[in-house]
Formats: structure tokens, sequence, C-alpha cells
């Protein structure tokens, strides 16, 4: 088993809690995801998986609220493909 925390726990940007959860000498963290991070470009998924590596964490989890909820509004193109891509880290 191994510890870890939420990402948004510390209400740091995400790189930023990584750090700290390194230095805290935490294990894992748990990545909540929300349509803004759908959309999110591959390249960043690969810049999270490589900082979560260079950390020496391991995403435990990637969770997200799958109740009602709307896109009016939001553009750009979803895809699961970006949990997919991060759950392999």
């Amino acid at each position: 088993m191994k510890i870890g925390a939420l990402a948004s726990s510390l209400r740091l940007p995400l790189l930023e809690t990584f750090d700290a959860y390194r230095q805290m000498g935490l294990q894992g963290v748990q990545i909540g995801v929300n349509m803004e991070f759908l959309a999110c470009p591959d390249e960043k998924i690969e810049e999270i998986k490589a900082r979560c590596k260079m950390d020496g964490l391991t995403i435990s989890a990637i969770c997200g609220d799958i109740g009602v909820f709307s896109v009016s509004g939001f553009s750009g193109p979803v895809s699961i493909a970006n949990v997919t891509s991060l759950s392999a880290a």
C-alpha cells in the first residue's frame, strides 16, 4: 500500500502539488478530472506523467464527478483518451 493524497488538497497548481507531495514523502496522488482536463493537449498529459515519475509519485486514481453536468458554452475537443493515457502512468 502507498500513502498519497488528492491533488486538489493543497489548492496549488498541479505540478507544484507534485513537488510538495514529494517533499512530504508521499508516494501517490489522486487526480480529479473535469471538462477542461478532458480537452487537455496530449503534450500536457505527457508532462503530467513525466513530472509524477520525476517526483517519485504513482497516479493512484483518476476520478471525476459522474453526476449530471452541462457542457454548454464549452468549446474544444473532449477526449476520454486523456484519462486513459494518464492511467498508464
